[in-house]
């Protein structure tokens, strides 16, 4: 298959899935996993989530920006891992962008809630299996794997997995 290929199949376990999991790194090394309710990728596959400032994951994500973010499709026994750099953006256009409104029950004032922040996501690197599309590891290796080349998505040399 091609990148363009697996970046389809990414795309659609990512369309297939509701919620994902943020995953950050605490100050002592510790992976921290949080269930998330992200909104659907961009074109660049940039991932936004809506959070409060006060959070553990803001706090992990403005000490060590390298996180990871997975999405399971249980139906076609396929999961996507992106690996990339979040940011904390608290500009209201940004967060007004990416605000649901059933989350009023939480930041009673909307977007312009000062409890309310908004965190970016950029992957360089899409690591993914999918049994039905014929997306599989070789045995006993890595899965799929793509990694963002200025504006593209490569399949990278194995010494580079």
């Amino acid at each position: 298959m091609t990148a363009e290929g697996w970046l389809q199949v990414a795309e659609d376990t990512i369309g297939a899935a509701e919620y994902c999991f943020l995953i950050t790194v605490s100050s002592s090394g510790r992976a921290n996993a949080r269930l998330m309710h992200p909104f659907k990728p961009g074109e660049d596959m940039t991932i936004w989530f809506g959070v409060s400032p006060r959070s553990r994951k803001v706090r992990e994500i403005e000490a060590n920006d390298q996180v990871t973010v997975t999405y399971l499709n249980a139906r076609e026994h396929g999961y996507v891992a992106l690996q990339g750099k979040a940011q904390v953006e608290r500009d209201l256009d940004a967060r007004r962008q990416h605000w649901r409104e059933e989350w009023a029950r939480f930041w009673p004032a909307g977007p312009e809630d000062e409890d309310y922040v908004v965190v970016k996501f950029v992957p360089t690197r899409i690591e993914l299996m999918n049994i039905i599309r014929k997306v599989v590891p070789k045995p006993r290796t890595q899965p799929a794997v793509l990694v963002r080349e200025e504006d593209s998505w490569v399949i990278p040399d194995d010494e580079d997995l």
